[in-house]
């Protein structure tokens, strides 16, 4: 099908992303879709010269092909197709090198394009809903692939490469309402597999090789015409996962002549306990988020500062000592992968203090007004930045050094700034004023046992989502904030994060929501999400 390469009127939201050179842009609804005809005619061509974008986003819009100048857009790490027409995809994909995430959902793909393979970041792929009767064997270039959703297509099989040449990092197959015949042998060389949910297929045998899939916690083969009438009931009991893979486990057992062996630890539960034993002993339990603690975005801070991402870590206890370390880890992360608090600025709050919501707004210098930290009295923003730079000049003089440290290093972020951004809670008074300083009000102490932590930034939400997993991994690891999950020890350290969702403020539409079930990409950490 050939693309139109000329449209009536121009976007006014892709204008606005060629005018303010965004990072980010979504087209989506009724209203986009009015503007496409029956041969995609209606669509902006600009868009594929938009190539600072890190998130693009067209869906739900009746979108029938894609042109291969999206090939252009080299900065990509998110690729949002679903909920189209599309009846292919150009392989001119294969020029996205940073690309993480490539959702092609909901449409009439047949297949995907072998370039695919190309992808080398790849992390997510989803191609639900769509026509698919294989998936491109090139796909196993894909190395850092994670996870895989294919469910409600008409594949047949796995190709043999995809289990002789496995992606290292698959941990999530979701496959469900296909035509799958065969799981196949070499299921188990995918040695980090967590999730395999394969219902709705034309199953008859399942390999018992599938238990040494150590790993794998989550299996469901439910409404498959399975042989085994032991096993064709155990996949329909409650919490069947565990079931399935310890009477395979005991399958493979017997016909390998070690015997059965009930009262024995052999088999899967030996193995799976020296796996588990490394794992269990870092764990994330993430919380689903509270309407309550909600942060809004107005469209004023998005010319300013734009991107914001938040978390709850609840239940820390904090001493003298753990309380140190954890600032200087922050302070730390602020010199390293916040590139000085240029890519972002981290802020911690605690919970206790606060007044929720909150809202992330823009607001003039003169109009700014908090206490902040370390300071005894109110300062308007103007009224700061001056005290700033008039400490810094003396802090020079009396060093008789170039170089200033703490604060004042970052004032230069702040110069000539017409309206700085700022966090206010429900009560209008502002917490943080990124990227500077916090307000006093709700800095941590001893006492503090839930911590609210903001990340902010003007690159993109990635850079958002990148800091606040290596923070949240080093409270874990080098700080100390976890607990003993048992509430003993010799069980596993854990540390709770509850999700917070950010919205538009005047619409009210999610954001992002952190951490997501692709964020937290830890090593050696458990994450249970509830």
């Amino acid at each position: 099908m050939d693309t139109c390469t000329n449209y009536t009127v121009p976007w006014a939201e892709v204008t606005r992303a060629l005018t303010e050179e965004r990072h980010e842009l979504v087209l989506s609804g009724p209203e986009v879709a009015k503007r496409i005809d029956s041969n995609g005619c209606g669509f902006d061509q600009r868009v594929y010269g938009l190539t600072k974008l890190n998130f693009l986003e067209i869906s739900s819009t009746g979108l029938q092909s894609i042109d291969p100048g999206i090939g252009q857009l080299h900065s990509l790490t998110n690729l949002v197709l679903r909920c189209n027409k599309l009846f292919v995809l150009p392989n001119s994909l294969c020029c996205l090198k940073l690309l993480k995430i490539l959702d092609v959902s909901n449409n009439h793909l047949a297949e995907l394009p072998s370039s695919l393979g190309d992808l080398v970041d790849l992390r997510t792929l989803d191609a639900c809903n769509n026509v698919l009767v294989a998936l491109p064997e090139s796909l196993t270039n894909c190395t850092k692939l994670a996870t895989l959703y294919v469910s409600n297509n008409n594949i047949e099989s796995f190709h043999d490469n995809f289990y002789s040449n496995p992606c290292p990092l698959i941990a999530e197959i979701q496959a469900q309402s296909n035509r799958i015949v065969e799981i196949g042998d070499g299921i188990s060389n995918l040695s980090s597999l967590k999730k395999l949910n394969l219902d709705a297929n034309q199953i008859v045998n399942v390999p018992v090789c599938l238990s040494d899939c150590l790993k794998l916690k989550e299996l469901s083969l439910k409404d498959n015409p399975i042989k085994d009438n032991r096993l064709k009931k155990l996949v329909h009991d409650a919490n069947p996962s565990k079931k399935v893979l310890d009477y395979l486990s005991r399958q493979g057992e017997g016909k390998s002549g070690k015997g059965k062996g009930k009262g024995k630890r052999g088999g899967r539960e030996a193995r799976e306990a020296s796996v588990s034993e490394e794992q269990s002993q870092f764990r994330i339990e993430v919380l689903p988020f509270s309407k309550s603690l909600e942060v809004s975005v107005t469209e004023e801070v998005l010319a300013v500062r734009r991107y914001i991402v938040c978390c709850l870590v609840k239940g820390v206890e904090l001493d003298a000592e753990s309380l140190k370390k954890f600032l200087q880890t922050q302070t730390a992360l602020h010199d390293s992968v916040c590139g000085k608090r240029l890519k972002a600025t981290i802020a911690t709050h605690d919970v206790a203090a606060l007044r929720a919501p909150l809202k992330y707004h823009a607001m003039v210098p003169d109009e700014v007004s908090l206490i902040p930290l370390g300071r005894g009295k109110s300062f308007t923003g103007e009224e700061l930045f001056a005290t700033l730079k008039t400490e810094a000049e003396h802090y020079r003089l009396q060093k008789k050094r170039s170089s200033i440290s703490g604060i004042h290093k970052y004032l230069e972020l702040m110069e000539g700034v017409e309206k700085y951004s700022c966090l206010l809670d429900d009560g209008g008074n502002v917490i943080s004023l990124p990227p500077l300083t916090n307000a006093d009000k709700t800095k941590l102490s001893v006492a503090t046992r839930d911590i609210l932590i903001e990340v902010t930034s003007n690159d993109n939400l990635a850079t958002c989502k990148q800091v606040l997993d290596v923070l949240i991994y080093k409270m874990l690891i080098d700080c100390g904030l976890g607990e003993a999950a048992s509430g003993g020890e010799g069980g596993p350290v854990r540390l709770i994060v509850q999700q917070v969702r950010v919205v538009g403020d005047a619409d009210k539409e999610l954001r992002v929501v952190y951490p997501s079930r692709n964020d937290l990409p830890l090593q050696n950490v458990t994450v249970v999400r509830t």
